[in-house]
């Protein structure tokens, strides 16, 4: 009787894998529809498989979520972002190839807002879209009009077409404003150095301020920008830094922006705060703190560095 027991056992657990398998091989191999010729533009994000795989069952393109997620973990996939084009009678297997090899039919792709040219640049061709040297020759003298945004760029374009893709959007975006070469140098500056939303417009004010009695910038994002990178500087390279750029030398406005601002530097530079502002710092946890004389600057940063403010 007992043998007889683990027979059935063995036997039922013999007949169960089996089950599991031909519906696993059914599923992973099987389109969800064999007759559709619909093609859709499906969206991969930085995610888990679970929560894709579960998105591709919600939106139609396989049956079953759990033989997605088998299967990529069982190929060790890398899945990709960007945007891919499928089909309810593409297989899961079809599918999740075409996400690993990153297959896409547009990369989706973020600029954040201050980035420089070189930045843009090293981004595009760590995704493999186009060669670095390649966007920064068509992008030459653009610095400041390559709107910071997400998109989505289609498989094949030239760095000429990225580069044109991002000054429409520039144009489209400030459509509302005037922008002038001015106002895009001082907004760029104004975005390096602007901690919070609320600060922007009266750092712009500043720095207009200073413009109006003839007094130099120093800003420190012009220096940075002379030197190539955003590292820190020192107390030395304000006045050692020989460059154009160096608003600590140089009098007046940069001879171009320093970065590629967003919407809102724009916005204040366009329509800087009324204040008398003339001179400012940021605090460690990301407070700044403004003054109207030198004494009062220099008073308030004793102070904070004194733990009294």
């Amino acid at each position: 009787m007992f043998k007889k027991i683990i027979f059935i056992i063995i036997f039922l657990i013999i007949g169960l894998s089996i089950g599991i398998a031909v519906y696993l091989k059914e599923s992973i191999y099987t389109p969800k529809d064999n007759n559709s010729k619909k093609i859709e533009l499906f969206t991969v994000d930085k995610t888990s498989t679970k929560i894709l795989s579960e998105n591709l069952k919600s939106q139609g393109f396989i049956k079953s979520s759990l033989a997605f997620e088998l299967y990529a973990k069982y190929k060790k996939f890398k899945l990709q972002s960007g945007q891919y084009e499928l089909s309810g009678s593409m297989s899961v297997a079809n599918i999740a190839n075409k996400i690993a090899s990153g297959e896409v039919a547009q990369f989706k792709v973020t600029f954040p807002e201050g980035w420089r040219l070189e930045q843009i640049a090293d981004r595009l061709e760590a995704r493999k879209i186009v060669s670095k040297d390649d966007f920064l020759k068509a992008a030459a003298g653009q610095e400041g009009y390559l709107f910071p945004d997400t998109y989505f760029i289609k498989s094949g374009m030239s760095a000429e077409d990225i580069v044109s893709l991002m000054k429409n959007n520039f144009k489209n975006r400030t459509a509302n404003l005037v922008v002038t070469p001015d106002i895009v140098i001082l907004a760029s500056i104004v975005e390096r150095e602007a901690s919070k939303n609320d600060d922007r417009s009266q750092i712009a004010a500043v720095y207009a301020n200073r413009l109006k009695l003839g007094m130099k910038m120093e800003a420190d994002p012009t220096v940075q920008y002379a030197k190539g990178s955003w590292a820190a500087i020192t107390q030395s390279d304000y006045h050692n830094v020989e460059s154009p750029y160096n608003t600590y030398l140089q009098p007046g406005l940069p001879p171009g922006p320093i970065c590629n601002p967003g919407l809102l530097s724009l916005e204040a530079a366009t329509k800087p705060a009324q204040n008398d502002y003339l001179y400012f710092f940021h605090t460690k946890d990301g407070r700044t703190v403004f003054s109207k004389t030198f004494a009062e600057h220099d008073s308030n940063l004793a102070k904070y560095r004194a733990g009294k403010l």
